[in-house]
């Protein structure tokens, strides 16, 4: 009798020591990068080992316009060499603004250009594929701005994008009031268009994701909230600025105006900026 009893205590106590491990788990994923495959910069080791460096569990790699690139694909390779979880996504430019939509190939889409937001939506989500819109306040050309309240089927809003968060991190705050008031959930993605940018806002999801149809169907369920590396986020606020003013002065805007009479001269600056950049910025 004291036997089975011992037994039955020891049964609960694993039990609950288990239930509490499966509560903590958490995944850490950057839901929004660029690479080479559009306008991103670093090699696929570099992507690779600064996700890891990060403390991210995985990323999404979100290249504008297609699902799939020769070079997205070589950095998804690394990084699942490197033990990450991969899920390819895209980040598209409608006629309101830009898209981030998992789940589903654009390229069957047939969206032509500037489509209009609420439609790509609508047929995302009818082939099974989940949408959130990115950087919803970022003062584009063609910028959702308020009227991201008035879309439906999505589920979320990104209100941690991680340019925004050193660069304009007032936008990052009006997509959390408005997702706030039409009771939406947040995401995070970094936006990085440079490994070291990678992680600097992630989604932190409940639970364990190993594949993109756990993430997909974790998306829906809404189980995840928007997470911000405060300490990188505020280096890089403190460079950014420090950039921008040393980049108003007549010396610099001449080097400028002639970078941008040569060819390719988004690529030359781009690698510069890695090249210069603090790597210090990698610490949390």
């Amino acid at each position: 009798m004291h036997l089975a009893l011992d037994f039955i205590l020891i049964y609960d106590i694993l039990n609950s020591v288990r239930g509490k491990k499966e509560r903590a788990m958490k995944t850490k994923i950057d839901l929004h990068i660029h690479t080479r495959g559009s306008d991103g910069i670093g090699t696929p080791k570099q992507v690779a080992d600064n996700a890891v460096r990060a403390g991210l569990h995985g990323l999404c790699i979100t290249d504008h316009h297609k699902t799939y690139t020769p070079e997205g694909l070589k950095v998804a390779a690394a990084c699942r060499e490197a033990g990450l979880i991969v899920i390819h996504g895209c980040e598209y430019s409608t006629a309101q603004g830009h898209l981030l939509i998992y789940g589903v190939n654009v390229e069957d889409l047939g969206l032509g250009f500037y489509p209009e937001m609420q439609a790509v939506i609508d047929e995302v989500n009818r082939r099974g594929g989940a949408c959130v819109p990115s950087h919803p306040y970022k003062g584009y050309q063609r910028c959702l701005n308020d009227r991201v309240k008035r879309l439906r089927g999505v589920r979320a809003y990104e209100v941690a994008n991680g340019q925004c968060a050193y660069q304009c991190p007032e936008t990052n705050k009006k997509a959390v009031a408005a997702a706030k008031t039409k009771r939406k959930l947040g995401t995070g993605g970094s936006d990085a268009h440079s490994p070291l940018d990678i992680g600097l806002t992630y989604t932190e999801f409940e639970g364990e994701i190993t594949c993109e149809r756990e993430f997909l169907n974790a998306l829906k369920r809404g189980q995840y909230k928007a997470k911000t590396s405060r300490k990188r986020a505020s280096k890089k606020r403190s460079c950014y600025l420090k950039q921008v003013k040393s980049r108003l002065s007549p010396k610099c805007c001449k080097k400028s105006l002639a970078l941008d009479m040569q060819p390719n001269s988004m690529q030359i600056c781009a690698d510069d900026y890695y090249r210069g950049t603090d790597t210090s910025l990698l610490t949390h």
